[in-house]
This record gives C-alpha cells, sequence and structure tokens, in this order.
C-alpha cells in the first residue's frame, strides 16, 4: 500500500508523522513521477499545499489502483489543491474519494477492497452495440465515453444480420393483441442475439433497434430484450450508451437483474408515468420469475413482438444517468401504483406503469431506469454515484 506525499515548498513533516502513524501499513514516499502504485492495493495522494496539481498528472493515471483517495489538510492550501484534482477526475469518471480528516481516512482504506471489487466488476464488463445509437439520442455523443468505464464492441446491423442463423430458435407463447407473422422472427432476433453475445462475452446489450426493424421487416428486438434480461443479460434499448452503463452501475449497486427501462411520459404532481415497448419477463424480480405478460406489437412500427409485463407493486428506485461534458445522476425513490396488463393505452408503448414518487422532480433526458428498491441498494447506488464523480441533480 502506497502514499505519495507532494508539497511546494512548506514544511508539512509533521503531518506526515501523522499519516504514517495512521496508515503503519503504508509505504509513506515522497512525490516522484517514477514511483509506481502497488497493484489491486489503495493508492492514497496527498498535496499537502496548493501547486501540486500538476505533479499528480505527472502519474501514470491508467495505472492508479481504484478507486484513488485523495487526503488533504485544512492548512497551505491543500484542500484547494485536492478539490482541483479530485473535480479533474470527476470530469473523466476516475473513481475517487476525497478524505479531509484522519479518520476519514483511515474509514476509506477499510472499505477500499468492496469499492475496488465494484469498480472492477463494472469496468470488466463487456457491452456489445449493434449498429450505433438512434439518431433522435441528441444527447448520445461517442466522445463522451469514458476510459474507466466498460469496453464497448461494436457490430453493424448488416453485419449482424449477415452471420449465420443460428439452429436453435426460442419457442415463445402466451397470448395477446400480436401477429402471428411476427412470432419467428422475434425467436430468430433472439438467436442471432444469444450468439453475438457467447462470441463476444458479454453479458450486456444494446441495439439500435428501430434500424433493425425498419430494414428486416418484423424484426424486433422487443421481446428478445424481455426474455434474455431474464436470464441476466442486461439490455438498453436504441443503443443508448448511457442507460446501458446506468444499468450496469444499477446492477452493481443492487445486485438486480429486473430493470425495466423506460420512457418518461407525464406526470400529474408527484405520479410519474413511464413506458417502453420490452420489459423483463420476470419484472422487477429475479430472473427466471416470469411475470404475467401479453404479446403485442410495437407501438411506433405496428410491427415485430413487444411485450407488456404486469411489474408488481412495489417500492422502487428510478435511476437516470447522462453522460456528457459534466456527467449527472438522478437517483429517486417511489412505489409503483398501477402497472396496466389488458387495458393499456393504445397510443403509448407497451409496457405501461405509475410511480408516486417520494417529492415532485423536473426529469432530466428521456430515458430512466426502475428497479426494486432496497434501503441498503438505494444507499450504495448513490454512494457509487460519488465514487465516479457524477453530479447529483
Amino acid at each position: 500500500m502506497l502514499c505519495i506525499c507532494a508539497s511546494r515548498q512548506s514544511d508539512h513533516s509533521g503531518d506526515i508523522a501523522q499519516l504514517k502513524q495512521t496508515l503503519p501499513d503504508f509505504q509513506v514516499v515522497e512525490f516522484s513521477s517514477n514511483v509506481t502504485p502497488i497493484a489491486n492495493k489503495p493508492f492514497v495522494w496527498f498535496g499537502s499545499s496548493g501547486g501540486t496539481e500538476n505533479n499528480f498528472l505527472k502519474l501514470n493515471l491508467s495505472s492508479l489502483p481504484l478507486p484513488v483517495i485523495l487526503y488533504s489538510v485544512p492548512t497551505d492550501n491543500s484542500s484547494a489543491a485536492a478539490q482541483e484534482v479530485s473535480f479533474y477526475m470527476r470530469q473523466r469518471l476516475i473513481p475517487q474519494i476525497h478524505c479531509k480528516t484522519l479518520k476519514q481516512l483511515q474509514e476509506c482504506v477499510k472499505s477500499w477492497s468492496e469499492y475496488n471489487k465494484i469498480i472492477k466488476s463494472i469496468q470488466e464488463q463487456n457491452i456489445l452495440r449493434i449498429g450505433g445509437y438512434s439518431d433522435w439520442l441528441i444527447n448520445e455523443n461517442d466522445q463522451f465515453y469514458k476510459q474507466s468505464l466498460p469496453k464497448i464492441v461494436n457490430v453493424s446491423v448488416e453485419q449482424f444480420m449477415a452471420e449465420t442463423k443460428p439452429n436453435h430458435d426460442l419457442q415463445i407463447q402466451g397470448q395477446g393483441d400480436h401477429v402471428n407473422a411476427h412470432v419467428k422472427p422475434a425467436s430468430e432476433v433472439y438467436s442471432r442475439l444469444k450468439q453475438e453475445l457467447e462470441k463476444y462475452n458479454a453479458k450486456a446489450l444494446t441495439v439500435k433497434c428501430f434500424d433493425l426493424l425498419t430494414t428486416y421487416q418484423h424484426h424486433a428486438a422487443c421481446y428478445p430484450y424481455a426474455q434474455l434480461q431474464n436470464e441476466g443479460i442486461l439490455c438498453a434499448c436504441e443503443g443508448e450508451v448511457s442507460s446501458m452503463i446506468g444499468m450496469i452501475m444499477l446492477r452493481a449497486a443492487t445486485g438486480n437483474n429486473g430493470i425495466f427501462m423506460c420512457n418518461y411520459l407525464k406526470n400529474e404532481g408527484k405520479v410519474y408515468k413511464f413506458a417502453h415497448c420490452t420489459a423483463p419477463l420476470c419484472g422487477l424480480e429475479q430472473c427466471g420469475q416470469t411475470q404475467e405478460f401479453r404479446l403485442r406489437t410495437h407501438y411506433e412500427t405496428k410491427d415485430g413482438l413487444a411485450v407488456t409485463v404486469q411489474i408488481q407493486e412495489q417500492e422502487v428506485i428510478v435511476f437516470k444517468l447522462r453522460l456528457g461534458d459534466n456527467c449527472i445522476a438522478q437517483v429517486l425513490s417511489g412505489k409503483i401504483v398501477k402497472s396496466r396488463l389488458d387495458d393499456i393505452e393504445e397510443c403509448q408503448c407497451r409496457t405501461q406503469i405509475e410511480v408516486e414518487l417520494d417529492n415532485e422532480v423536473e426529469m432530466i433526458g428521456n430515458h430512466y431506469l426502475v428497479v426494486k428498491k432496497t434501503q441498503a441498494g438505494f444507499e450504495q447506488l448513490k454512494k457509487l454515484m460519488s465514487l465516479f464523480g457524477f453530479f447529483m441533480v
């Protein structure tokens, strides 16, 4: 375990002596750009005065064990220097924690291995993206994608459909207002997606679904998504990476695979309506616990196989994550008060829920993520957002 101390001019030998006493297992050294962090062990940066910010940038930031621990003292502009370094990392989503007291530092070091494990579980994911992101997602931009996030594997829609068709098809059964001619194409899309996920060792998937459906008639991703999520594969619609990253972080924080990605439609006071043409067949429950559902056509195109899932009334987390120049997140709490099955509104996407939030809030974009709430998962998600440096709104 390593602690690097950097100072511009002032004598901080007393602060360093306290550090050594507080962290007896750490190697406490003066700054040098040649110092190599110890893999998989906590790393502490102590800028004991202002003017040390550029020294931090001389380190090989990609090699630092995460989260980086920043420590500062309330003298000689040490705190100001730490805040500048902290903001630099926040803009790049490099996980970090700023400790302002020795007690905070001790507690952080004790929890570091747990945080490191969660961060690794996020970074080591492969995301399979088929077809890029949809044209109307004007806030999506690949230049916002950060090196510290999971790897994206890009496959074109044409390449995806040109692959040899797998022999195993999904047997789809269910009642509903759908077209039987759409069932076989949905089974084919499911089998092709399974094949690509295995090929790229991915557990997370997002498809530019309108391109798939409009180019290859009846080939909607809606039902295949519903089935795959019931098997533990995270599926985000419309090629949206922000929501895909949000799903991965939500699963890391809560342990749940049953995540409903949905459009915000309207609200009356604290009651918000959300809908989408796909939802996990397990609803918000654990994988394999299939809920009651109906087969329908995709709303906008009236083509392809979509699904209405009855999601149980329960307490939920409503989550929004947005990548950008300043990455932001919204973590809300509420309860599902209505979930339609046979009496859906035909002018909207097919799975429809109403959520009474704890407070009336302004929405900050289109797609939201809804997951079963536990208080531990709720707090862990907020902590994870802080670690990665998302600005909470």
